[in-house]
C-alpha cells in the first residue's frame, strides 16, 4: 500500500499531475492471496478511491482467482464514477496454439465458463464500472508471420464477440514477443528456428481492425523493465 501511495506520488511530481489511469500489475495475480494479500488488494483500492485524479485502476489476474464475489466487493471500494480494468493472460484464441504452445495451464472453455460466470451474476450498473482486458501474444513460437496476424485478427472479433454477450466492455492487449534470455524463446532464435514479429505486421493488423471498426478494442505493449531482453520486434531488411 505505502509503495502504491509513493508510486503515485512521485508520477505526479514528475508529470506535474495525476494519470487518470493507474495500472498496477505485478507479473501474477493480483487477486491470489498468496502473492497479494486481501487486506493490501482492499487497502490499494482504497488508496485509489480516495484519489479524485485516478478514474480507473487496473489490476492484472488469473481467471481461477476471479470470481464474482471479488468483482463486487472490489467495485464497491471504488466510487461510483472508478472503473476497475481486469487483465487476463488469455494469450491466443486458439486452443492448440494456447495450450500446446503458450501452456497456459487453463482452456479456452474454463475462460467463457468464467466471464459467463460474472456476466450472470454481476449487476447492469456493476456491468458500467468493469474492464476486461485480455493479453495476447503476437507470434509465439512455430508460428509463421501470417499466422500470428490471422490469430491476433481473430482474437479482436473475438472479443467484441464476448462484449455483446456478457454486457461488459472488452478489450485486447497485444504483446509482440521479444528474445528474453533464459527463455525457450531465445533457444530457438539461437538455434536460428525463431524470428521475433516485425512491426510491418503491427501495422497490418492496426490497418485490418481500423477497417473492421475494431480499433476500438485493441491495445499494443512491450514492456522492457522486466525480462533480460536481447531483441525485440522490429522491422525486417527489405533491401
Amino acid at each position: 500500500i505505502f509503495a502504491t501511495k509513493t508510486a503515485i506520488a512521485e508520477i505526479t511530481d514528475a508529470l506535474g499531475y495525476t494519470p487518470p489511469i493507474l495500472e498496477i500489475l505485478p507479473d501474477g495475480s493480483f487477486l491470489n492471496e498468496d502473492e497479494i494479500s486481501l487486506e493490501t488488494q482492499m487497502g490499494i483500492l482504497k488508496l485509489v478511491s480516495k484519489n479524485k485524479s485516478i478514474l480507473q485502476i487496473a489490476i492484472e489476474s488469473r481467471p481461477e482467482y476471479i470470481s464474482t464475489q471479488k468483482i463486487k466487493y472490489l467495485l464497491s471500494l471504488l466510487r461510483d464514477n472508478q472503473i476497475l480494468e481486469i487483465y487476463i493472460g488469455l494469450e491466443s484464441i486458439d486452443p492448440f496454439v494456447l495450450n500446446k504452445i503458450i501452456k497456459k495451464g487453463f482452456t479456452i472453455d474454463q475462460f467463457e465458463r468464467k466471464i459467463k460466470e460474472i456476466s450472470d451474476n454481476l449487476s447492469d450498473e456493476e456491468k458500467i464500472k468493469l474492464r476486461l482486458s485480455v493479453y495476447h501474444f503476437f507470434k509465439p513460437p512455430y508460428l509463421t508471420e501470417k499466422e500470428s496476424i490471422e490469430g491476433a485478427i481473430v482474437m479482436a472479433k473475438k472479443a467484441k464477440e464476448y462484449e455483446k454477450k456478457t454486457g461488459i466492455r472488452f478489450s485486447v492487449k497485444y504483446e509482440p514477443a521479444v528474445i528474453s534470455v533464459g527463455t525457450f524463446q531465445k533457444y530457438l532464435f539461437d538455434q536460428k528456428k525463431y524470428v521475433p514479429p516485425n512491426y510491418f505486421s503491427i501495422a497490418e493488423i492496426i490497418g485490418y481492425l481500423y477497417q473492421e471498426k475494431l480499433s476500438d478494442c485493441i491495445k499494443f505493449g512491450q514492456r522492457d523493465d522486466i525480462d533480460d531482453f536481447q531483441t525485440v520486434a522490429g522491422v525486417v531488411d527489405i533491401k
